[in-house]
């Protein structure tokens, strides 16, 4: 496996498909869940991507900032955000498993735990100009 750093304004391109930084990830996304399970089970959201790209499914795994008191949860948008691509979409028992990768600092899915087939994934901290990317190695 591959990690590098690259800009989050960067052309990137994941499963045959070139991405013209993460706002274009972003827009793509079709499938949201937590990264950290509630008392009341994991949410997943599904909606219609923005942009959407044909014969490719991508899941946002996040985890929001944390939050100490009001101030934060009113101005905290934020999120620890791990995308991970398909070709066919994520189901229950898919999502289950990412979610279960041993997490890096700020719920970072993308690292040396990351298994082989959870590949290609791109980890977005919340802020800053940069975002892992993890590839096989070819």
């Amino acid at each position: 496996m591959l990690i590098r750093e690259i800009p989050v304004n960067g052309r990137v391109e994941i499963l045959g498909h070139t991405f013209s930084g993460l706002i274009e990830i972003k827009q793509a996304v079709a499938t949201y869940a937590r990264v950290m399970n509630s008392t009341f089970g994991r949410h997943v959201f599904t909606v219609e991507p923005r942009k959407s790209v044909p014969g490719l499914h991508i899941l946002n795994l996040f985890e929001p900032y944390p939050c100490f008191d009001s101030d934060d949860y009113a101005s905290e948008d934020r999120d620890y955000c791990n995308f991970f691509f398909s070709r066919k979409p994520f189901e229950k028992a898919d999502i289950e498993r990412l979610s279960r990768i041993k997490k890096g600092f700020n719920n970072c899915l993308v690292n040396d735990n990351t298994p082989l087939e959870a590949l290609p994934a791109v980890y977005y901290k919340g802020d800053g100009p940069v975002m892992l990317l993890a590839v096989e190695e070819e």
